[in-house]
Formats: structure tokens, C-alpha cells, sequence
């Protein structure tokens, strides 16, 4: 995927929190027409097209706390199979009979999008969609928490491959839930930036692990505590400043799964 390609689906991400007016100019902007904006039972979805593109992003939560400390973390089975968190399936759940013919009655290329709780939902799309033999031609997530246990994430990097991207800002805390110790895992690359905003693609658990205590250590913070300014919209957006090149191809995806 292409780095410019990221950059705008990660604007995408960021123009889902905004109204009408800037949601028009901002898709403007990015090249898309045929602008589509609705919200049901408090999920919120932009889609936006162009010749060849769909793009749909989701519109994540505005406090930061109710992903990390009052969110569901149940589990039932879903897309694929496999087991997926509840809370997540019923938001998208309340947008689907919506959107999901709006993708399914084109051809073009689907693209899905989302920041936090909007991560999430565009990952459940793209399982929902597989599942429905539609093709799916990527995902970009900005702080997105897990979706799903162990098989969901193997189901989705067997199918998927290298067409998934999740960002993490730093000790973003957002991504880090639910526990990987309840069983859940992130599927798909891992797009790293690093305190000083250096990119690292394809970025080790070994790398943000360390990060991450090392922010414990010098903040002195406890786990609640941890690094909630990386995970504010504001602070991603000021990533999307990438250079416009390709960014290297993986040699392939590991078929497990991302802690």
C-alpha cells in the first residue's frame, strides 16, 4: 500500500468526528464526491467515492475512558466464525443493514477507516464483508483497541495479508485493550510511531513493550494513567504528514497473530 494511500485514509479517519460542512470539504479535498454521512444509535459513518474508490470511515469515541475502562469486554461469535467483542458488534450492528448495501452494489475497490472505537468497527466491516466473498482492498486504523480473539486474528491476516494496517502512536493505551491475557489479538502490520514521531514499520511487541515501561518509569504513572494524550485525534492527525512514496512491501505476514 502506498504511504500517500495511508495518509489520506488516516485523514478520512480523522474528518469522520467532524460535521457536514467539513466532512464535504475535507472528502473534497482527498478527491472523493458522492459524499454519504449517517449516524445511528451514536455509531457515526462517512463513505466517499471516486471513479474507482470506496472509501467508508468510522467515527470512534470522544472519551478516551469509555474504551479503556468501561468497555465490554464480552466476547460472541461473529464474522468468520470466530469470537469478536460484543460491545463492538452491536455498534456496528446498529449501521449495518445501512451500509452494507451501499458497498455491496458497486464494484469498486473497498476501503475502511477509523480512529478508537472507529478502528474497530472498520475491522469487523472487513470481516463481515469477507465473509460475504467481498473483496476487501484495505484497512487503516488509528489507535484502534482489539476486536477479537486469537482465530479472528488469524482469519483475518490469512485473508487479508498485507492489506491491513494498524497505527499506534506511541503509548497510546487504546490499543493495549481488551487484554491480551483475556485472549484477544490484533490482526494486520503494525505501523509504530515512536516518542519523537519516527516511523517504524512492521515495529516488534519487543519495541513497544519497551517503549511503554519506559514511559511507566519516567512518568512514574500507574497502567490507568498511561499515556491517554497519544490516543487524542489531534495527535494522530499531526502524524499524517508522511512523505508521498511508496513504503516497502512486506515479504509476507506472519499467519499467527499480533499481540
Amino acid at each position: 500500500m502506498q504511504r500517500e494511500l495511508m495518509s489520506d485514509l488516516a485523514a478520512m479517519a480523522i474528518l469522520a468526528y467532524e460535521g457536514p460542512d467539513a466532512v464535504v470539504t475535507g472528502v473534497g479535498v482527498l478527491g472523493l464526491r458522492d459524499i454519504i454521512q449517517f449516524e445511528r444509535a451514536g455509531t457515526v459513518v462517512v463513505v466517499g467515492s471516486d471513479e474507482r474508490n470506496l472509501v467508508v470511515a468510522f467515527r470512534g469515541t470522544d472519551d478516551t475512558k469509555d474504551v479503556l475502562y468501561d468497555a465490554e469486554f464480552s466476547t460472541e461469535f461473529g464474522a468468520l466464525g470466530t469470537r469478536v467483542h460484543s460491545g463492538f458488534r452491536r455498534a456496528l450492528d446498529a449501521v449495518w443493514d445501512e451500509l452494507r448495501p451501499i458497498i455491496l452494489s458497486t464494484d469498486k475497490k473497498v476501503f475502511l477507516t477509523g480512529h478508537s472505537l472507529g478502528g474497530a468497527l472498520a475491522v469487523l466491516t472487513a470481516a463481515r464483508l469477507l465473509s460475504l466473498g467481498r473483496q476487501v482492498d484495505g484497512v487503516v486504523t488509528l489507535g484502534q483497541p482489539r476486536v477479537g480473539k486469537a482465530a479472528f486474528s488469524r482469519q483475518m491476516n490469512f485473508r487479508l495479508q498485507s492489506r491491513i494496517f494498524r497505527v499506534i502512536n506511541y503509548v497510546d493505551p487504546v490499543p493495549r485493550v481488551p487484554l491480551a491475557i483475556q485472549g484477544f489479538r490484533h490482526p494486520g502490520r503494525r505501523w509504530y510511531f515512536g516518542r519523537s514521531g519516527t516511523l517504524t514499520e512492521d515495529a516488534s511487541a519487543a519495541r513497544v513493550l519497551w517503549d511503554e515501561w519506559a514511559f511507566r518509569i519516567r512518568r512514574l504513572r500507574s497502567t490507568r494513567a498511561l499515556g491517554l494524550a497519544w490516543h487524542a485525534k489531534g495527535a494522530y492527525l499531526k502524524l499524517l504528514d508522511w512523505p508521498a512514496v511508496e513504503a516497502p512491501q512486506p515479504t509476507g505476514i506472519d499467519m499467527d497473530v499480533n499481540p
